[in-house]
């Protein structure tokens, strides 16, 4: 391309924005086919990995605007849906749908944030349930087990740190109350490592914070589902007899 190609496809560019802007889009596709003069470029004219980011583009907004359509349906016949659900009755596949779609996507937003609001969780549970929603376990099992995985890491950055010992305790608790089976395996991993590297840690925390952070970590192990009672009876030396 030429220095004139560049001052003509930047002139072009801003014509764009300045047509998007007004919301003009008839405006943007005259003026694309008077630049290209008639070429029939389109979407699959580009490579594999650009159609890929323009798709992503294009879609991202249109998902947004179709996800809060399904949200507002939802939220205008949640009384409507309660009613049919408290009394056995079928529910419109329409409004089932909406009802669906907007409380996954609630609970998939809400296990994203940070933090995570408990109260808020536990209420999007109880509507699932009350309204007979069938959560959607493979993407939310995918969210819980990579926040708690980040967690981890985290604290294993920095494992005497009692405040996010604490944080990262108030995420396992949220994640043990979820009403499907969760794939913890590298969080479980993590915590067993900053076991194996506690008795180094604990002398430099002091009798009273060291028994605190033990205390904390054992109940963060119970919560991540590791059986600690049975790591700490194989961890008894042979022949002894706890006293």
């Amino acid at each position: 391309s030429t220095p004139q190609d560049y001052t003509a496809f930047t002139a072009l560019q801003e014509k764009c924005r300045e047509a998007v802007g007004q919301a003009n889009f008839p405006e943007v596709i005259r003026l694309i086919d008077a630049f290209f003069q008639g070429s029939p470029y389109s979407l699959t004219s580009l490579f594999r990995d650009e159609q890929r980011r323009i798709l992503s583009v294009i879609l991202e907004g249109t998902l947004s605007a179709l996800e809060d359509s399904l949200v507002g349906i939802y939220r205008e016949h949640l009384s409507l849906l309660q009613f049919l659900s408290a009394s056995g009755l079928p529910k419109p596949p329409a409004l089932a749908m909406a009802a669906g779609f907007a409380i996954n996507a609630s609970l998939r937003r809400t296990l994203a944030a940070d933090p995570i609001d408990r109260a808020q969780l536990r209420s999007l549970v109880c509507l699932a349930q009350s309204n007979q929603v069938s959560l959607e376990m493979r993407e939310l099992r995918y969210i819980v087990d990579q926040r708690m995985k980040s967690a981890m890491v985290a604290l294993q950055a920095r494992p005497t740190d009692i405040s996010g010992l604490d944080r990262t305790l108030a995420m396992a608790r949220t994640a043990h109350e979820l009403p499907f089976e969760l794939n913890l395996w590298q969080a479980q991993n993590i915590w067993h490592q900053i076991l194996t590297s506690s008795p180094a840690l604990l002398p430099e925390m002091g009798s009273g914070a060291g028994k605190r952070w033990q205390d904390r970590f054992t109940e963060l192990g119970r919560q991540l589902g590791i059986a600690v009672e049975q790591l700490v009876v194989e961890d008894e030396p042979a022949g002894e007899v706890p006293a």
